[in-house]
């Protein structure tokens, strides 16, 4: 077996033999290669070539991949060993005076155009709700009360404010007891954060830096209450007083006949008893302490605003004053590019009570209203004065007649450009809107228009033309818009339902989510505008709507007929109530919201019914009460005090008359003998 094993392992060896002779000078260049190779392999710690590489050319060795990798590494250690080279390296960072492209300022042309949203806060569930009372050890300890009639001052704090009370971190506490000037580093920190975010596209992002940067020189404080009454001290070791007392104390409770029975407690079960109530309470302390946060209900008595009453100094007044109108102008723009314009206004609006002299203030006022579509006519032209005083302002400012190079620092080098694009951009609106309020005004005075010649032209043959419906003009004025158009309340509850799915995304931290959620609300949204436009137009005081003066001249309809005005409302509703039909939506959503509308109009049905039964009980119940009252009445009459003394008073008056009358008396007697 071995034999013929050695016999195959030399015959194979002959052939590698004859092979190598026949290709020698081959393998001898190879050989020399690889020798070359390993040297620079040990000397650099390069990786070996791969096989076949070693046929190429240089030309091809350019265009391979691994000898480029090769030739970077050469260069880098070469760079390295230099020390000539060592020294020409650049430090890292820029200019500490010139922020960087990422942490400028938002520009002032960095708004979209959208329809309004309604903000959804991350904190919403520890807010607007009572803490979490129902996982605390005490179930006393719930709060028995109006929550609204405890939060009159705490409602009127914007949401970014209600945030700062979050911002309690051990650090946070450091900043805010520093003086201002030392406070402004970490401020100008999280406001930079702020700005990378913002520029980043991140803008959901950077309100949260920018809210922390508000807290340092504003913010709200929960005070908590001071506990006076101490614990008691849990004694393991009893002197011979306090045992004698302990003692006592079991007999008297043994005198019951339940407890006569039971057996006394010993000396070890008494201290395990001690130990388990002091691990309670020490874990009740835990569960406070980690749970604090969601066991708080805030209301006026416990929340107080920290707003700078501290300060003396003038020149921290100021510096505080100026970082606060910054930061709620940055806190604006990305509200606004979040497309929360109404945020964006109170924001705005926290800044205008700081100062009115800056015309930025008034710049980002009208572009809050000029990218809003919900605006209407009267909206944008106050955002035209306010892009007007702006340019004007603008004029006077010192911050504008500043070096090009300062005003590149503050993003504001294009300031010129995008005031007058603004203006323009108003301009526009104004015009679009009007166009948009013109034509739909106009279709239903067209729609009218026409059925009163198909009206008289009935009339004229001799038919008697017919009108839908027998309500009268105030009938039909009286009630709101909730009550009577159900295809307006399905899509407000539709908003509803999108506006739950996106805090309910927001809570969980699915952004990709709450971006698709926020995209459809923005589609529903020009739906809703719409229906809102037509069912809250009032054409009986269209004296008051100087679009509506101008068409009922131009197409020549009285608007003081309460035929006509019915007929309009009529039309008006059909308008919107096709603009519902025609709506594209999410099915789901759609399905969800027409759902939970007649679950609450049947709950109010049964409510509204209850009630009026409740009513008719009540004012038979009056009815009754009232009978029984007047034949209660005439009784306690005759029976009272009263009764009874008049009519012995009157009484006595008659008998005393008739014993006059008699001649059987003495005293008529002598008055007829005197008479005669």
């Amino acid at each position: 077996m071995f034999s013929q094993f050695f016999k195959r392992s030399n015959q194979s060896k002959k052939k590698v033999d004859l092979e190598e002779k026949e290709n020698y000078p081959f393998l001898q260049e190879q050989s020399t290669c690889k020798q070359d190779l390993t040297q620079k392999n040990n000397n650099q710690q390069f990786i070996p070539i791969p096989k076949g590489h070693e046929k190429y050319s240089e030309k091809d060795k350019e265009k391979c991949p691994y000898f480029s990798m090769q030739q970077k590494q050469e260069q880098s250690s070469t760079n390295e060993k230099d020390p000539q080279k060592k020294k020409e390296k650049k430090p890292k960072g820029g200019c500490p005076f010139m922020p960087s492209e990422r942490k400028k300022n938002p520009s002032l042309n960095s708004c979209e155009e959208g329809w309004n949203e309604e903000y959804v806060s991350p904190q919403s569930y520890l807010i607007d709700y009572r803490g979490f009372l129902s996982f605390s050890f005490d179930q006393l300890e719930k709060p028995d009360f109006n929550l609204k009639e405890k939060r009159k001052i705490f409602d009127t704090f914007p949401v970014y404010l209600k945030h700062t009370l979050f911002m309690k971190d051990e650090n946070m506490k450091k900043v805010r007891e520093l003086e201002v000037a030392q406070r402004f580093f970490v401020y100008d920190k999280l406001r930079e954060k702020g700005n990378k975010e913002f520029n980043k596209g991140n803008a959901e992002e950077s309100i949260k830096y920018y809210e922390q940067a508000l807290s340092c020189f504003k913010w709200l404080e929960h005070v908590e209450k001071e506990e006076d009454e101490q614990e008691e001290e849990i004694k393991f070791e009893l002197s011979e007083e306090e045992r004698k007392a302990e003692q006592e104390r079991d007999d008297e409770i043994r005198k019951d006949p339940f407890f006569k029975n039971l057996p006394r407690e010993t000396e070890q079960e008494r201290i395990e008893r001690l130990k388990l109530l002091q691990q309670i309470r020490q874990e009740k302390k835990e569960f406070r302490k980690k749970y604090k946060g969601l066991m708080t209900t805030y209301t006026d008595d416990n929340v107080i605003l920290k707003d700078g009453e501290e300060l003396t100094d003038s020149q921290d007044i100021e510096m505080r004053q100026s970082m606060l109108m910054t930061i709620y102008m940055s806190l604006a723009v990305a509200y606004m590019k979040c497309f929360y314009f109404k945020m964006a206004q109170v924001a705005l609006d926290d800044a205008l009570k700081i100062t009115q002299k800056s015309s930025q203030i008034y710049f980002r006022k009208s572009q809050c209203v000029a990218y809003n579509k919900f605006s209407d006519l009267k909206e944008l032209e106050q955002a035209k004065k306010d892009i007007e005083q702006a340019i004007e302002m603008k004029q006077y400012e010192k911050i504008f007649q500043q070096e090009q190079g300062i005003l590149r620092i503050m993003n504001l080098l294009d300031h010129n450009e995008c005031y007058i694009n603004l203006a323009h951009y108003v301009v526009k609106r104004i015009k679009e809107r009007t166009e948009y309020e013109t034509e739909l005004i106009s279709k239903l005075f067209q729609r009218e228009k026409h059925i009163e010649e198909v009206e008289q032209q009935l009339i004229d043959e001799g038919k008697t033309p017919y009108e839908e419906g027998e309500e009268t003009l105030s009938q039909a004025n009286i009630i709101p818009i909730n009550e009577e158009h159900q295809e307006y309340e399905i899509i407000l509850e539709m908003m509803r339902k999108y506006y739950r799915v996106i805090e309910f995304y927001t809570e969980t931290k699915k952004p990709d989510q709450v971006r698709i959620a926020k995209k459809e609300l923005q589609q529903l949204s020009e739906t809703v505008c719409v229906m809102n436009y037509l069912l809250k137009l009032n054409f009986k005081n269209y004296k008051e709507n100087s679009l509506m003066i101008k068409l009922k001249k131009e197409y020549d309809i009285d608007l003081e007929n309460e035929k006509i005005l019915r007929r309009l409302e009529r039309l008006k509703k059909n308008k919107a109530k096709s603009i519902f039909e025609n709506g594209n939506y999410n099915f789901e959503v759609f399905q969800y919201a027409i759902k939970d509308y007649f679950k609450k109009k049947e709950e109010k049905e049964k409510k509204e019914k209850e009630e009026k039964e409740a009513e008719e009980n009540e004012n038979n119940q009056e009815n009754l009460t009232v009978k029984q009252t007047g034949f209660r009445k005439v009784i306690s009459n005759i029976f009272s005090c009263e009764f009874i003394l008049q009519a012995t008073l009157v009484g006595m008056i008659f008998g005393f008359f008739y014993y006059m009358t008699t001649k059987d008396n003495m005293i008529s007697m002598f008055i007829f003998d005197q008479m005669k």
